[in-house]
């Protein structure tokens, strides 16, 4: 009889280290599923940051590329300045769809399309009564507020018709993993920063200095599509490179920019995304036309 009792005494052991083994794989197995449903999650909002950025940077483009002097009345909230007649302008809102095809495709309305639809709006220092008018509260802090650079800021002088600097919102919005995300950038627009010209007064901004204004947008894009390490070492060298070539206003400074040893860290900073590239850390058709401008860029010897 002892020799039965210590059997079953070792196949009751036997039994509960069979049982807190299957538990023990059963914790590690719903910690492997939460990792996966995480990490899943997490890409999505990743790529959903890449197309809000993609989505905003296409209508920075677009603003960029109008005439300076039309840029307001075509961009604002009321369609009755529109300058070919009431309602012909872009206005100030764009739509973007990123579907199951993994392209962002521009569509005129949310309604009636599969995937993320990406709502652009824009937003100029405007008062009560929708002018463009000096002494509004500024966008964010240390945006001007003397809009026609006539040395005062006049509290409620409409400046739609003279003004030679234009700070500007952008936000974007969408439904994310988690519920409503969206992400705010600014811009100061200048006759020096925007490229689309027409006759008129001030100084037109040559190629060469535009590029310095854009390394700067390019810096920031990086910034808000995440923290990998590749986005953040790319980051700092564009960084770096704007500043040494006096990125933005400063470009017109007296002590000419060098811009020539800014090139070397535009070089690598695309070197660093391309790597990333071929790592399959990044996806090429996010990142390929900032490498692509970068490259060209790099190949600018000085400011003209």
């Amino acid at each position: 009889m002892a020799g039965l009792a210590s059997r079953i005494r070792e196949a009751g052991f036997t039994t509960l280290e069979v049982s807190m083994a299957m538990g023990v794989m059963g914790i590690g197995a719903l910690a492997a599923a939460s990792l996966l449903v995480s990490s899943l999650t997490l890409e999505a909002g990743n790529r959903g940051n890449l197309a809000a950025v993609s989505s905003v940077r296409n209508v920075v483009e677009t603003v960029e590329s109008t005439p300076f002097e039309e840029i307001f009345k075509r961009f604002n909230t009321d369609p009755a300045d529109d300058p070919l007649g009431a309602g012909t302008a872009e206005g100030n809102e764009f739509y973007f769809v990123f579907g199951k095809s993994s392209k962002l495709e521009r569509v005129l309305s949310p309604t009636g399309n599969a995937g993320t639809v990406f709502r652009v709006q824009i937003r100029f220092p405007t008062d009560a009564f929708g002018r463009l008018a000096e002494g509004t509260a500024p966008l964010t802090t240390g945006m001007p507020t003397d809009l026609n650079n006539d040395g005062a800021v006049v509290n409620g002088a409409d400046t739609a018709g003279d003004y030679k600097v234009l700070p500007m919102r952008i936000r974007v919005s969408w439904q994310g993993p988690s519920g409503t995300e969206d992400m705010i950038f600014h811009r100061v627009l200048s006759r020096q920063n925007t490229s689309g010209q027409s006759s008129g007064t001030g100084t037109t901004i040559t190629a060469d200095q535009n590029m310095l204004d854009t390394v700067g947008t390019i810096a920031q894009d990086l910034n808000n599509m995440g923290n990998a390490a590749p986005m953040g070492f790319a980051r700092m060298a564009l960084l770096t490179a704007s500043g040494m070539a006096k990125q933005g206003y400063n470009a017109m400074a007296a002590d000419p920019p060098n811009w020539s040893t800014a090139t070397n860290f535009l070089g690598s900073a695309a070197g660093t995304l391309e790597a990333a590239v071929s790592s399959s850390v990044l996806d090429d058709a996010d990142v390929r036309p900032y490498i692509d401008r970068l490259r060209a860029y790099e190949g600018v010897t000085a400011l003209r």
